[in-house]
């Protein structure tokens, strides 16, 4: 609400008061209601954001995976890992459905941005400054779609389209930094880039954020300053540029930064932070999860073979089949709860995908594609994820197969019997004992 006021206002204007002022002064003239003015479209907008994004990346990744595929296959190349859904394909992928989303959206984002602005006594230039001045108050979000409709056509719909979609490079300079502070503080401490702690996580995720909303805010200021004026999705968008020129110079692009700045950065630190920690868990989980079935598969395969021969082989396999019956039930609940425990991180990070996504949602339909590849980049992981679920999947089922080859081959093998040793011993013993009775019977018949 205070940043798009204050990116329509210019510097120079009595009624800029700054950041405690603004919120002050914006309750004091409309009371607390006055701070959510425009939540309505907002609120509209994120259906049909999220579902166009969602469907949209889904189709381009799989479409650009199966090129990159088909390509490798046709040279003779052996396939691209993650069966071609490469980051470079993630990325393109989110930006692809950044631009659809804001495609559909932009109306909403026009109506949001003349309700905040619609109490203002803005001076605005040209005729759309003029056009603004004179426009009567909407009552709703369905009034002002319906005037705007009537009265400017598809032109004041898409006000504002084209620095909105020029926002999307966002991504491009906020992630190659945040990676590069992850590396240059992992240098700093001789350590790897997985091992940083959150502390180092939040400094170089606020910091990328900063470097990145900074250099690309002059469009969200040419942008609301398009919504306002009704000067349509392109053509209006040098005029506009001029505009602000002339009125504040190079200060004029960046009206409204540090409450940008104010607003994005903790978000995006927190965002940024909570999603490391929780891929860090997964790969975790999904590394021991994967030794324990190795391990596993690696004692089914030895047990699979008898061990020892003839009758002692037999009589040893049949007398330890309780205790490795029951080692291998012990060893199946390990695996049942190492992939239990893995599900649940998958779905831990599946919801910090979606709690980044969710915050940022309004700054991914105005162009901020950070959201949006951060997203990717969960997707990424989760599929990842489930490719591991599925070799851990292959590793158990090799398990139980060994076992249960281990089982035909004690079936097949007769039940232990006594060992010739110990028949001549028996054998032995009873004709002592028969000699002795013998004796014992002629010494009664002497008396």
């Amino acid at each position: 609400m205070l940043k798009t006021r204050l990116q329509v206002q210019r510097i120079g204007s009595g009624e800029r008061v700054g950041i405690a002022g603004g919120l002050a002064g914006i309750v004091r003239a409309e009371g607390p209601a006055g701070l959510y003015r425009g939540l309505g479209p907002t609120l509209v907008a994120l259906l049909p954001n999220w579902a166009v994004y969602f469907t949209v990346y889904g189709r381009l990744k799989e479409t650009l995976a199966a090129r990159a595929v088909a390509r490798c296959e046709a040279e003779g190349l052996p396939p691209p890992p993650m069966h071609g859904a490469s980051a470079y394909v993630h990325m393109a992928a989110a930006a692809g459905a950044g631009v659809a989303t804001l495609t559909v959206t932009n109306p909403l984002w026009v109506v949001k941005t003349r309700m905040q602005t619609q109490n203002l006594s803005l001076t605005l230039g040209g005729a759309g400054g003029a056009r603004a001045a004179a426009r009567l108050p909407y009552l709703g979000t369905r009034d002002a779609l319906g005037r705007i409709a009537r009265e400017e056509g598809l032109r004041g719909l898409y006000s504002g389209l084209a620095p909105s979609m020029a926002g999307v490079c966002h991504v491009a300079i906020q992630f190659p930094l945040y990676e590069a502070a992850k590396q240059y503080a992992a240098a700093r401490r001789g350590a790897d880039p997985d091992a940083l702690d959150a502390p180092e996580l939040v400094a170089a995720s606020a910091a990328s954020k900063m470097v990145a909303s900074t250099a690309t805010y002059p469009h969200e200021v040419i942008r609301s300053y398009m919504h306002v004026t009704g000067s349509g999705p392109l053509k209006g968008l040098a005029p506009t540029c001029r505009t602000i020129w002339r009125e504040d110079g190079v200060r004029g692009f960046y009206r409204g930064c540090l409450t940008n700045l104010l607003r994005t950065t903790p978000a995006a630190a927190l965002t940024f932070t909570s999603f490391e920690l929780i891929a860090r868990f997964l790969r975790g989980a999904r590394r021991q999860q994967l030794e324990q079935m190795q391990e596993l598969q690696g004692q089914q395969e030895q047990g699979a073979l008898p061990g020892g021969g003839g009758e002692e082989g037999a009589a040893g396999t049949w007398a330890g089949t309780g205790r490795e019956e029951q080692g291998q039930g012990q060893a199946h609940a390990q695996a049942v709860a190492a992939q239990e425990e893995q599900d649940g991180a998958a779905q831990a990070l599946a919801a910090a995908a979606a709690a980044a996504a969710g915050p940022a949602g309004v700054g991914l339909a105005e162009g901020d594609g950070a959201a949006a590849a951060l997203a990717a980049r969960g997707a990424a992981a989760s599929q990842a994820a489930a490719e591991s679920a599925a070799a851990a999947a292959a590793l158990q089922a090799a398990g139980r197969r060994a076992w249960w080859r281990r089982r035909r081959l004690r079936q097949q093998q007769p039940p232990p019997q006594p060992s010739l040793a110990a028949g001549a011993a028996a054998a032995a013993g009873g004709g002592a004992g028969g000699a002795a009775a013998a004796a014992a019977a002629a010494a009664r018949g002497g008396r």
